[in-house]
């Protein structure tokens, strides 16, 4: 009797094991083709923001008007804002560019090597300063409105 439990307790567990290895290894499948699509889509709209920065540039986008109490003191010169917004833009694009690089060493070889770090670096880096330059928006927008009421 104790080695037809034995027996059945070790198929059991075979069973089980079997089960979850295939779970496993469906997971891991799933999730590379997730992984595959998120970088084309991450990657996509790094090229995008690194475009929107060229054209920041070339065409003088993001000018403030005079009355802005911080960025109105640039109104005169346009490419100093043109020139700090596109810049910020093209840093996050630059990391998403880095981001799907990454992904696809991760995939290939198991370690993130250096573009770990320089993601990690650009992002944080943008994220600062998107995180200051929304805090001073803030300000600027409020006073813009007091300003031509």
């Amino acid at each position: 009797m104790a080695f037809l439990r034995c027996a059945r307790w070790r198929s059991l567990r075979f069973v089980q094991a079997t089960r979850r290895a295939r779970r496993k290894a469906l997971s891991r499948t799933s999730s590379a083709r997730a992984r595959r699509q998120i970088t084309v889509f991450v990657g996509g709209l790094g090229l995008s923001l690194v475009a929107i920065a060229v054209a920041g540039i070339k065409y003088q986008l993001f000018a403030a008007p005079a009355e802005e109490p911080i960025s109105g003191e640039f109104a005169n010169h346009p490419m100093v804002e043109a020139t700090f917004m596109s810049l910020l833009i093209a840093i996050v694009g630059l990391g998403a560019l880095a981001f799907a690089v990454l992904v696809n060493r991760v995939r290939s070889t198991g370690t993130p090597g250096a573009w770990g770090r320089v993601t990690g670096w650009l992002w944080g880096v943008s994220g600062a300063l998107f995180l200051l330059f929304g805090a001073m928006n803030f300000f600027t927008h409020i006073g813009l409105i007091v300003n031509t009421m």
